[in-house]
């Protein structure tokens, strides 16, 4: 895939490489494997915001894990299994 690079100043091919990066949430590091777009000529990392996004996703994921905490989608599938408004089971919850 061709991409703007800032360093060379022009399109060039880009190839994904994965690399283990930390990330601090809630003040604790967890480390986690991104995925990085760079330019295949000077090798500058490059902006690409769908791997960004998958990368901060895969990092709460690992967080979530590690704490047993469900995701919204969890959350929702719960809720919905026991037919319960978003405003009830807010309510179960002891949550305003």
């Amino acid at each position: 895939m061709k991409k703007f690079c800032y360093v060379c100043g022009k399109e060039q091919d880009t190839k994904i490489i994965t690399k283990e990066e930390v990330s601090i949430i809630r003040g604790e590091e967890i480390k986690s494997e991104s995925h990085i777009r760079i330019c295949s000529f000077c090798k500058e990392e490059l902006f690409d915001e769908e791997l960004d996004e998958e990368n901060i996703q895969r990092t709460y994921y690992i967080y979530r894990k590690k704490y047993e905490i469900l995701s919204q989608d969890e959350i929702k599938e719960v809720r919905e299994q026991y037919g319960l408004s978003q405003r009830l089971f807010a309510k179960l919850l002891n949550i305003r």
